[in-house]
């Protein structure tokens, strides 16, 4: 199992909860979608903490449907490798952080 920090890009919900959190990572320099992710944490504050950084438009090209945010939110996650379309393998929250590096 490896970890890689990741910005968080935006969500998806599901009613008043966040079902799910879409990610993306440096990869060779460049900022890339790379999967979602399952919620870790408190959802309240999940929810209010996204919902304050909402924007327009992906900040990277992502093929779902979402609710976009503004960069800021980053997270550790944990994953088996990567898929051959360049996703992450099993994904899974592992912890916030105070940046991308």
């Amino acid at each position: 199992m490896q970890t890689l920090p990741c910005v968080i890009i935006g969500y998806q919900s599901d009613r008043a909860r966040v079902h799910r959190r879409l990610v993306a990572a440096l990869q060779a320099g460049v900022l890339r979608y790379v999967g979602r992710l399952y919620p870790g944490g408190t959802q309240s504050d999940l929810a209010q903490r996204l919902a304050a950084r909402r924007r327009s438009r992906p900040l990277v090209p992502c093929p779902l449907a979402a609710c976009w945010v503004e960069p800021g939110l980053y997270c550790r996650v944990a994953c088996h490798g990567w898929t051959s379309q360049g996703r992450l393998r099993y994904p899974a929250f592992a912890g916030w952080l105070s940046n991308l590096s």
